[in-house]
């Protein structure tokens, strides 16, 4: 399945996963949406000019700026920092994935899949 959002793709591997909106703009100058199963967060995407995203990263081959974060209990998750095409806001989508412990797998292949538009 493909959710398509204004600033950016989403390519989930089964029905059943979607993209909610967990803030609105208003006076925030970011926005943030939730890639979900249910009611269970799998990947959190962050809009905006300012990601917390080490600036020491340089992007890979493909153009991400990849992070990888180790959990608790050894688990370990990717971030990644994506341009968008805009001009002004927003100039970055920073997809979080997040830790599923009993479909870890998808959580990693939905972030793989976020693209920037």
């Amino acid at each position: 399945m493909v959710a398509v959002e204004k600033w950016f793709l989403v390519n989930t591997p089964e029905r059943g996963f979607t993209v909610v909106q967990t803030t609105k703009g208003g006076t925030m100058d970011f926005e943030i949406f939730e890639v979900r199963k249910a009611a269970k967060p799998y990947v959190r995407i962050y809009l905006g000019n300012a990601a917390d995203f080490p600036r020491e990263i340089i992007a890979g081959p493909d153009g991400r700026r990849t992070k990888i974060v180790t959990h608790p209990g050894g688990v370990t998750t990717d971030e990644f920092l994506l341009a968008t095409t805009a001009r002004g806001w927003p100039s970055q989508v920073h997809v979080m994935e997040l830790v599923v412990p009993e479909d870890q797998e998808a959580a990693h292949d939905i972030a793989r899949h976020v693209s920037a538009r």
